[in-house]
């Protein structure tokens, strides 16, 4: 069985085991990665690294144009692709690979709730966020994006992997019931329990996702969506007053991309910061804090009250905004605005409030209800046995 991954972007460590390559290669999968980035990026094409992290287990392909690929002569006759590029590639989108033969994969994972604002309500808070100059600017590449995606959506994926009742918006030939990758890590600490000491001393956690600092931000050399001098004077007036309401400290899971901790503990004002342990720092915080980051996951499956934070700037912030309006909307709660607030709100309360979702928010965005409790890679793998058994020995021809 063979399975091609295509991106355009950076991938890294966390995707590496994020899409369980460790598994796929373990049960006899032939994986490859197929790199667009060259194409789609010529700004970052001599100056990035492809890759963050090393694994030579993974054979990878970085086009350098469309000749290049070309010129490999494609039969994937029988060959699974994830299409998880988000540029725009003309004629090579994911149809002309179905088209060479490929069995084409939508995998539905690491969602956030989809737009419930309507799409009136969204363009609005664009137009008002960028003034009258930019707006019919705006509008005209709004326009030619949507005449593109039109035209990318020609054919329909062979099988939609669900993660829940909103993954599941495809016409397909197959389905496979499965959940979210931040499920699996889950499942893994779980088994864990009997073995793990909680920690000694309460504490709430912030999902920092790099409002300031993310490394997607110089990739693609687009402005932060938020400055540094006001996000973190607001971030900490507002930790601030949550230490002493609660009277525990605020540590700070810094996004799993980051670079320079040393700095970011320094702009948190000196609060504890972890890497890389999302998960754990949720299953046993007090209360968790945090702006759209899809580690939210973790705070619905181990039930945790939780506090959505917004600021003027993220309100301002077109994708920001309606990724924030959205997670409100389906955990029928309200946000704190770090810059305008009220200290004497009752924050227990608001914290607890979204709770009453979360079992919705679970089966719609999370887990495919009945589906079993075992590693996706595993179910992923097993279905697709089952539904094409004769490729588990096909390879590709040059």
């Amino acid at each position: 069985m063979k399975l091609i991954l295509l991106s355009d972007s950076v991938f890294s460590d966390r995707d590496y085991d994020r899409f369980g390559i460790n598994t796929l290669l373990e049960r006899k999968v032939e994986v490859e990665l197929w790199c667009f980035q060259n194409i789609r990026h010529e700004i970052i094409r001599n100056n990035t690294n492809l890759f963050e992290g090393e694994n030579e287990k993974i054979n990878r392909y970085i086009f350098s144009d469309y000749m290049d690929l070309e010129r490999k002569k494609i039969d994937l006759t029988g060959v699974f692709i994830i299409d998880k590029r988000s540029g725009f590639y003309g004629k090579y989108n994911t149809c002309w690979f179905q088209l060479h033969g490929g069995i084409i994969v939508k995998l539905n994972s690491s969602l956030l709730p989809a737009s419930d604002v309507t799409y009136l309500n969204s363009l609005k808070q664009k137009l008002l966020a960028l003034g009258n100059k930019k707006s019919l600017f705006f509008m005209v590449a709004a326009i030619k994006n949507k005449l593109r995606h039109i035209i990318a959506k020609q054919c329909n994926p062979d099988i939609v992997v669900c993660t829940g009742l909103d993954s599941n918006l495809f016409n397909s030939k197959r389905f496979i019931g499965s959940h979210a990758f931040d499920y699996d890590i889950y499942l893994s600490l779980e088994s864990q329990k009997s073995t793990t000491v909680k920690a000694e001393v309460d504490y709430m956690v912030f999902l920092d996702n790099g409002m300031v600092s993310h490394p997607d931000y110089k990739l693609l050399s687009i402005e932060p969506y938020c400055t540094k001098d006001k996000y973190y004077r607001s971030m900490n007036n507002l930790f601030d007053m949550l230490e002493h309401k609660f009277s525990i400290p605020v540590v700070i899971a810094i996004h799993p991309r980051s670079v320079n901790i040393s700095e970011i503990k320094e702009m948190y004002g000196g609060r504890k910061v972890f890497k890389g342990r999302s998960a754990e720092l949720v299953r046993d915080a007090n209360t968790v804090i945090a702006h759209d980051s899809t580690s939210i996951n973790f705070s619905i499956l181990w039930n945790k009250p939780l506090l959505i934070i917004s600021t003027d700037e993220i309100l301002k912030n077109y994708i920001s905004y309606i990724s924030i309006k959205n997670i409100l909307s389906l955990l029928k709660t309200n946000s704190i605005n770090a810059d305008d607030f009220d200290p004497d709100m009752d924050f227990e309360i608001l914290a607890n409030k979204p709770i009453k979702q979360y079992q919705i928010y679970k089966e719609k965005l999370i887990k495919t209800k009945g589906t079993p409790d075992k590693n996706s890679c595993d179910i992923f793998i097993d279905e697709l046995l089952l539904f094409y058994p004769a490729q588990s020995g096909r390879s590709i021809s040059r």
